[in-house]
């Protein structure tokens, strides 16, 4: 398991405009599933690599966010 800090999430869903306000807000839904197995993986291989820089990881981790939280935005959009 891994821990993601509060306010760097915060920082990083309102940088990518996901939060109109630099709070925490929970996405609230349990229907929102991730199922993209390639990009579940990818990530994974690059946390788990002692070989990869740690600035690397760091690089990986916030597109690998930025994109779970763009398809979680989409995925609750098309609940409406």
């Amino acid at each position: 398991m891994r821990h993601i800090d509060i306010a760097w999430l915060t920082q990083l869903r309102y940088d990518e405009v996901l939060l109109p306000q630099l709070r925490w807000q929970d996405i609230g839904s349990d229907n929102v599933v991730v199922t993209d197995k390639h990009l579940y993986q990818g990530i994974r291989s690059t946390l788990l690599n002692d070989k990869r820089e740690l600035l690397d990881k760091q690089i990986q981790a916030i597109e690998y966010l930025s994109i779970l939280m763009y398809t979680v935005v989409i995925s609750l959009i098309g609940f409406l």
